[in-house]
C-alpha cells in the first residue's frame, strides 16, 4: 500500500514558540484529523547546526493513503489553517511542503 507523507517545514521566530505550539497542537493538529483524510500526525523539531538566528524549526506530517486523497484534502481544506497560521503570526512563520512517499523497507 503507498502512502503519502504531507510534510511541512516551519521556521518560526524563537520569541513565538510557545503560542506556535499551542496552536499547533490545540488547533492545526485536531482540526486536519478531524476531516479523516489525513492519519498520523506527528510534529519534530529540526535540529540543525547552530545559527545566529533566533528562530526555531518544526516539521510537521500527516500520511495520506494516496495522492488522490491528499489532492482532495488540499482542494477542500488545505488553505484552512495555514491562512490561520499567517493572520495569527504574520511573517514571524515561513513555511514549505514536501510530499514524500513511503518506501516499504
Amino acid at each position: 500500500m503507498i502512502q503519502i507523507v504531507y510534510n511541512t517545514t516551519f521556521v518560526i521566530e524563537e520569541r513565538i514558540k510557545d503560542d506556535f505550539l499551542r496552536f499547533v497542537k490545540e488547533v492545526y493538529i485536531p482540526g486536519t484529523l478531524a476531516h479523516g483524510i489525513l492519519a498520523d500526525a506527528r510534529l519534530m523539531r529540526v535540529v540543525t547546526a547552530p545559527s545566529d538566528e533566533p528562530t526555531l524549526s518544526y516539521a510537521l506530517q500527516f500520511v495520506a493513503s494516496s495522492q488522490s486523497e491528499l489532492s482532495t484534502y488540499l482542494a477542500d481544506q488545505g488553505r484552512i489553517y495555514p491562512e490561520q497560521l499567517l493572520r495569527q503570526f504574520g511573517q514571524s512563520v515561513v513555511g514549505f511542503t514536501t510530499l514524500m512517499e513511503l518506501e516499504q523497507l
